[in-house]
């Protein structure tokens, strides 16, 4: 990138110059795709931006043309099957139960934009709480819309399951709308909230998740486009008549999870080749130790917001 290139901020839409932004290189541990080289940083908000972007026919590749998902195998979605996401998920739920606990509706219909497994859907379904009335999912992997209704029938869930691989399919509104781990993949990060929003009924909550500063821990960041701040999300939510309720972090400390415990990990290795014969219960509890997900740390690896639509 030369100096007379400039870089456009998702948050403000600022035009900035290459000498304008610190820069670091773009964590990558293959040599075979054609990857971002470098992540530059806005001085005003703080995101990051993966330099030079992909283009949207390889965002398309990756996400629909099978490159991103293993879409070849339907099969029951457990927490022994996957316990990583279903902890997590658990934790996301936690989080959006804490933050409105004092104003829990009658009923609540939940959006859920890139779904993956569905754990955070039958997770709210079987809460005792809450009344789930119905649960949406937009995914676009076959295998995973097919194992997630397979599931879904076999554990009986009262709450309505509808399944889309896409938002433009949507005809209604949502009192609850998740993006986690989505916003960070977009091209456009705030038309893509913009129009999200739009399914969330007035009043309504926005649960957001993505990573935080995970350029200084992970070896591949592959896909991410966009890494961003505390102040960076703050600023993209008000932006589109979003109140902001709360902004956590959770998880390991990001300076720090790097330089992982060789015997923790040993351990974890070792959890997960036998977790279809470890009783859910205690590889629930290992894995909630392991990931941090239910452990609020201001320097986590996980920045989890909630907004509400005005």
């Amino acid at each position: 990138m030369n100096n007379d290139n400039f870089l456009t901020c998702p948050v403000y839409s600022n035009r900035f110059k290459e000498q304008e932004a610190e820069c670091i290189k773009y964590p990558y541990d293959k040599k075979d795709k054609n990857v971002p080289n470098d992540i530059y940083f806005c001085g005003n908000c703080g995101v990051g931006i993966a330099y030079p972007p992909l283009s949207k026919k390889q965002l398309e590749e990756l996400y629909f043309n099978g490159e991103y998902w293993d879409d070849s195998k339907i099969q029951l979605i457990t927490p022994n099957s996957f316990p990583g996401q279903y902890v997590l998920s658990k934790s996301r739920w936690d989080f959006f139960k804490n933050g409105i606990k004092n104003n829990i509706k009658k009923s609540w219909s939940i959006l859920d934009v890139g779904a993956g497994h569905g754990f955070y859907g039958m997770i709210a379904a079987d809460d005792k709480d809450i009344d789930v009335v119905e649960y949406c999912a937009i995914e676009a992997d076959k295998a995973l819309k097919e194992s997630l209704a397979k599931t879904w029938n076999k554990n009986n869930f009262k709450t309505k399951l509808e399944i889309y691989d896409s938002t433009e399919k949507i005809d209604k509104k949502y009192d609850l709308i998740v993006l986690s781990h989505i916003l960070e993949h977009v091209l456009d990060p705030k038309s893509f909230l913009e129009n999200v929003s739009t399914y969330l009924n007035d009043g309504g909550t926005l649960l957001l998740g993505v990573p935080n500063k995970d350029y200084l821990f992970k070896a591949d960041v592959f896909p991410h486009l966009f890494f961003f701040s505390k102040k960076s999300i703050e600023i993209l939510m008000e932006s589109i008549e979003l109140n902001v309720k709360s902004i956590c972090f959770y998880g390991k400390d990001a300076q720090k999870a790097k330089k992982d415990n060789i015997f923790a990990y040993c351990v974890e290795v070792f959890f997960y080749k036998a977790r279809r014969i470890i009783p859910k219960a205690f590889l629930i509890k290992f894995y909630a130790w392991r990931l941090k997900a239910f452990y609020e740390n201001n320097n986590g690896t996980w920045m989890r917001a909630l907004a509400e639509k005005r």
